[in-house]
């Protein structure tokens, strides 16, 4: 229930789909320590309006306490 609650949270690059092979690898890889292009490279999808490193790590820091 939760995770229903909140799935759109959890579409970390906001291209409006949450996906294992984007939106997952982001979170694992932020959750790892990983930062800048280690992050998100091979990771956005192509129709992202989350792009670069800082927009990402900026949304996840929203979602981290």
């Amino acid at each position: 229930m939760y995770f229903e609650q909140n799935r759109l949270a959890l579409d970390i690059d906001g291209n409006g789909k949450v996906d294992a092979l984007t939106d997952g690898l982001l979170i694992i890889r932020y959750l790892s320590g990983l930062r800048g292009t280690s992050l998100i490279q091979d990771a956005i999808a192509p129709d992202a309006s989350r792009k670069t490193a800082e927009l990402i790590e900026t949304y996840l820091g929203t979602l981290t306490p």
